[in-house]
This record gives C-alpha cells, structure tokens and sequence, in this order.
C-alpha cells in the first residue's frame, strides 16, 4: 500500500497483511473465489502454479483484467490466455512503476513556473 495514503490520519482504522500465497491449493481458492461462476479446473488450475508467490490482491487483478480482456475480444468465457496476459500485464506495470525517476514530479528547481508562466 502507498506509504502516502497508508499513513494519513483518519484513513485506515486496521491494517491487517495477510502475506503472500505460499501453496498451490490457497492459489485455486483464490482463482476460484475470484472468477467465481468462471472458473473452470482444466482451465485455470495450470494458472496457479505460476501465481503462487504473490499476494492475494495480484489474483484479484489478475481475474479483474482477464475478464475485462476477455470481453474485449468478445468473448463471455476467460480463457487462461486471459488470465497469463493479465498476470503478465501487471508485472510488467510493476517493473514500469519501480523506476521511480520515471514518475517522480521534477523538483522545483527543475521546474520552469507554475501554469506554464516562465519565473
């Protein structure tokens, strides 16, 4: 979570982390919870093994963008091309938003004014 947020007052009342997924059955609960009337064994279970390691949000996005890709190609079901193109999609938005020089604001100095008005 964003320290910034995380840290303002009045935000979060408990924060409870619940770590990573460590095993493959904890992995299918979670492919099954989340895809919920979607989820089919022989299609999404190969997908666990590869999910195992990360935290349960990741599964949740992962389901999340597979559906919405899934739509997109105008299709009802969710393949688990889907969801590895999900998966692969947000580890990549991962490595993108760890290169923090690439989104940080420049600092003041750097900055030519306000609006677009030269100082």
């Amino acid at each position: 979570m964003e320290p910034r947020i995380r840290d303002r007052p009045g935000r979060i009342d408990v924060l409870i982390e619940l770590g990573l997924v460590k095993d493959i059955p904890l992995a299918l609960r979670f492919l099954k919870r989340f895809l919920g009337a979607a989820y089919r064994e022989e299609e999404h279970a190969p997908l666990a093994q590869m999910l195992q390691g990360q935290p349960g949000s990741h599964f949740l996005e992962v389901c999340i963008a597979g559906a919405m890709h899934a739509l997109e190609q105008d299709r009802t079901d969710i393949l688990y091309e889907d969801l590895l193109w999900a998966h692969e999609a947000i580890l990549q938005g991962r490595i993108a938003a760890s290169e923090l020089e690439r989104f940080m604001p420049a600092s003041a100095r750097e900055r030519i004014g306000f609006f677009g008005k030269e100082r």
